[in-house]
C-alpha cells in the first residue's frame, strides 16, 4: 500500500461519501465536475478533514488536510511549497480533487471573503471571484459607513502600515525611550521626593501597623492630621502601594 504521492489508500475510503452537487445558482462556486465527497471523519473547527498520511516536507507520517491529501494522490506529486488548495464548490469539508485548484496564498486569501460580503458584491453585479478591484470597492463602503472616530482609527493604523519596517521600529525604540525617562521622572518625583507629599515612608509603615491593629480609619487620620480617604488609600494600596 503507497502512502506517499500514489493512488489512494484503501483505509481512507472509509471516511468519504458521496455528497451532492454543488449550487450551481451560488454565486460563490465556480465551475466543478460531478458531486463533492464529503469526508466523514475528523475535522478542524473550520470544517477541513483531517487525516494520517505521509508528508513528504516532514518525511513521515502525520495529521494533515485530508483534501490536500487527496489532491496530492490525484496528481501524484507533492503541493509545492507555498502553494494552497482552494474549495471551487465552497465546501470545506469535500476532498474531491476535482473541487481543488492550486492556488497562491494572496489568491487564496482573496476568495476567502466574508461570505456575505461576497454575495452582496455579487447582487450588485461585482463577482467576487474574479474581479480584484470588488474587495476594494467594499472597502470603501465599508469604510464611509464608519463612525468618524472608527474612521479616523483605522486610517492611522493604515498609514503605520504603510511605513517602512525600519521607520516603524525606530518609532517604537524611540517611543520605549520616552516611556523609560517618563518612568525615571515619576521615580524622582515619587513619596517623600514629592513636595506636596505631606507624610514620610516611616508615617506610611505606621499606619499601615495600626490598621493591622485594628485601629478605625479616622482615629489614625485624626493622629496623622490627614484625611480618612488618605488613610482608606494608603491600605487598599492606591496610594504608597509601592512602598514595602
Amino acid at each position: 500500500m503507497n502512502y506517499g504521492c500514489g493512488p489512494v489508500p484503501q483505509r481512507v475510503w472509509q471516511h468519504v461519501v458521496p455528497g451532492a452537487l454543488p449550487d450551481a445558482s451560488d454565486p460563490l462556486v465556480r465551475p466543478t465536475e460531478g458531486p463533492c465527497w464529503e469526508w466523514k471523519g475528523s475535522k478542524t473547527s473550520k470544517g477541513y478533514g483531517k487525516c494520517w498520511a505521509y508528508s513528504e516536507r516532514l518525511g513521515r507520517m502525520s495529521l494533515r488536510q485530508a483534501h490536500v491529501c487527496f489532491w496530492e494522490w490525484e496528481h501524484g506529486e507533492p503541493l509545492p511549497s507555498g502553494a494552497q488548495t482552494d474549495h471551487l464548490c465552497r465546501n470545506t469539508g469535500c476532498v474531491n480533487p476535482l473541487h481543488l485548484e492550486m492556488v497562491s496564498p494572496s489568491e487564496n486569501v482573496r476568495r476567502g471573503l466574508v461570505p456575505q460580503q461576497q454575495k452582496a458584491l455579487a447582487a450588485a453585479g461585482l463577482h467576487p471571484l474574479q474581479r480584484p478591484g470588488a474587495r476594494v470597492k467594499a472597502m470603501a463602503a465599508s469604510l464611509a459607513a464608519m463612525p468618524e472616530e472608527h474612521r479616523q482609527a483605522y486610517q492611522k493604523r493604515t498609514e503605520w502600515r504603510a511605513l517602512p519596517i525600519k521607520t516603524r521600529l525606530r518609532i517604537q525604540q524611540e517611543r520605549a525611550a520616552e516611556s523609560m525617562r517618563s518612568e525615571e521622572q515619576r521615580e524622582l518625583r515619587r513619596g517623600a521626593r514629592n513636595a506636596a507629599c505631606r507624610m514620610q515612608e516611616e508615617d506610611v509603615r505606621r499606619v499601615r501597623a495600626s490598621l493591622v491593629l485594628g485601629e478605625t480609619e479616622r482615629e489614625i487620620a485624626a493622629r496623622y492630621g490627614i484625611s480618612a480617604s488618605l488613610v482608606h488609600a494608603i491600605k487598599t494600596g492606591r496610594k504608597w502601594g509601592w512602598l514595602r
